[in-house]
């Protein structure tokens, strides 16, 4: 191989690494271009994310805030119904007594009833023999 050959041949050669260079710059152009949108949409979506997750921390407190809300009346609710229940166990046992005495003077009535009514007998009998 001669010089001339051998010259045509590495200038050849140059030539395609001078293709390849403009293509690996080109690829290093895309790669940047990628890595500033990637930059972009991550600086974009970071935002996003943190007004959201400010719209939820405030959503979290509130539904927080109106659990415990909740919690509390449940709470009062039982509170109030054991007072009803004792309040009821109180009635029922006061009902009970007030149906015991009612039943107590009606025995009572009828014996006194009863006594007048005897009592009574002997003078109609009297008056009645007395109008013969």
């Amino acid at each position: 191989m001669e010089d001339a050959e051998l010259n045509a041949r590495f200038e050849r050669v140059d030539a395609r690494f001078e293709q390849v260079d403009a293509r690996f710059e080109q690829v290093d152009a895309r790669f940047k271009d990628i890595e500033d949108l990637i930059k972009t949409e991550g600086e974009a979506t970071r935002r996003h994310i943190d007004v959201v997750a400010a719209g939820l921390s405030g959503q979290i407190k509130l539904l927080a805030e109106r659990y415990d809300a909740l919690r509390t009346d449940v709470t009062d609710l039982k509170e109030g119904q054991q007072r009803l229940e004792t309040g009821f166990g109180r009635l029922e046992l006061r009902m009970l007594s007030l149906e015991s005495r009612q039943t107590k003077l009606e025995r009572t009535q009828k014996v006194v009833l009863t006594g007048v009514r005897l009592l009574a007998a002997p003078s109609r009998v009297r008056r009645a023999s007395r109008r013969n």
